[in-house]
């Protein structure tokens, strides 16, 4: 059984997983698990902030390049999820994944 998770869910203020990340800086592999999975990062909160403005209000740099660059093309395909790093593709694959990696 394939669980689906709903990464753009908003909460009570109208923040997504991405906002929350941004917000509170995190694992750039974490990040890639978010984008790759579709988390939007055009979504914006209550405040109209997206996660990338966040992140820069923050100052959790290192995760603004992704950011930016996800707001232009997220990332879509197992290739392309294929390319991260192993981490990523343990945490992706462990609870989805049938007969091994990507």
């Amino acid at each position: 059984m394939q669980r689906r998770v709903a990464w753009n869910k908003r909460d009570i203020q109208g923040r997504t997983a991405l906002h929350i990340l941004a917000s509170n800086g995190g694992e750039l592999s974490l990040l890639d698990v978010l984008l790759w999975s579709n988390a939007d990062p055009r979504i914006t909160d209550e405040l109209d902030y997206t996660a990338l403005y966040l992140a820069v209000k923050f100052g959790h740099f290192n995760l603004v390049p992704k950011l930016s660059q996800a707001v232009q093309e997220p990332i879509h395909s197992l290739d392309e999820m294929v390319s991260l790093t192993p981490e990523v593709n343990l945490l992706y694959c462990f609870p989805n994944c049938e007969g091994g990696y990507p």
